[in-house]
Order: C-alpha cells, then structure tokens, then sequence
C-alpha cells in the first residue's frame, strides 16, 4: 500500500524504539493499529457507498428507460383505442336517458306480393333460351299457342329429356 519494504520496516522500528522508548512503545503500536483499521473501515464505507450509488444511477437510468417505453405503449395503446373509441361513438349514439331501454330500428316491412308485382318481376327477368332441337318447345313458345295448365315441373320435364336425347345421338 506504501510500498514499505520489510528492511524500511525494520529501520523504522529500531528507531521507534530508540525514540518513544520501550516502556510506550506497545501503547503507540496499539493506536496506530486502531488508526489504521478505522481509515481501512473509512475506506470501506466510502466504496460501499460509492457503488451504492452508482447501483443507483444504473437503476434510475434503467428506470428511466422502462418508464419511457412504458409511456410510448400507453400512448400507442391510447391512440389506438381512441381511433376505435371514435369510430364507435360515430356510429352509435350515446342514449339521453339512461333509464329508457334501447331500442333497435325497426326492420323494413316486406313488400306486398300480389300477383301484379309478381307478374312485373316475371317481366323483368329474362327468360331461357329454349331448345332448338326440342319439337314441344318451339311448340310452346309460338305467339299462338294456347297456355296449358300443367304444373312446371311437368313442362320442363319433356326439355330436359329432349335435350338428354339430344346430347345422347
């Protein structure tokens, strides 16, 4: 620590001894003893206390850190719950009475069928193409041929064997 080789060490205590004399010699070493173990227990404590501090420093500067992107999630989470918080606001409206029960819109009513609007929808859908090598069908489609009463499960039955047949020779 001071670099006191033991030949300066022994020097130094002949002439301590010569000095102080023998009788006070034993009390000196004793102080100096004590004086030593109280500047080593100082230093101790002014190291603890140093690295304490800078431990401190480390954990305010990483504190610091944690706290800023504690706050760039807070705010991106804000952010975005206050965009779907606005959309949800836009469309919806708050009730003024908080004791009245909500209510939905009502539904529209459903078109009237009378056999007029089904006549017009029959109009404005076109109609199939019939099979040109199908005898009944041209039959059927002339301006001149008479409505028949059969059901239309009937009357499609004879195109789909013709076309069946067709399709077979």
């Amino acid at each position: 620590m001071f670099d006191i080789s033991a030949g300066e060490l022994i020097i130094i205590g002949v002439v301590a001894l010569v000095v102080i004399g023998p009788k006070e010699l034993p009390g000196l070493l004793r102080s100096v003893g004590q004086a030593v173990s109280k500047v080593r227990r100082m230093a101790g404590e002014f190291q603890s206390q140093f690295s304490d501090a800078m431990r401190e420093a480390e954990l305010a500067e990483a504190k610091k850190k944690v706290e800023d992107v504690g706050a760039s999630v807070s705010n991106a989470f804000n952010d975005m719950t206050s965009t779907t918080s606005t959309a949800a606001t836009a469309t919806t409206t708050p009730p003024s009475d908080p004791e009245k029960p909500l209510l939905l819109p009502e539904p529209p009513a459903p078109a009237e069928v009378t056999p007029e609007s089904i006549a017009v929808q029959a109009a404005e859908t076109p109609a199939a193409a019939p099979v040109a090598s199908a005898p009944e069908a041209t039959a059927a489609t002339e301006p001149t041929a008479a409505p028949t009463e059969t059901p239309v499960a009937e009357a499609t039955a004879p195109a789909r064997r013709t076309a069946a047949q067709g399709s077979e020779a």
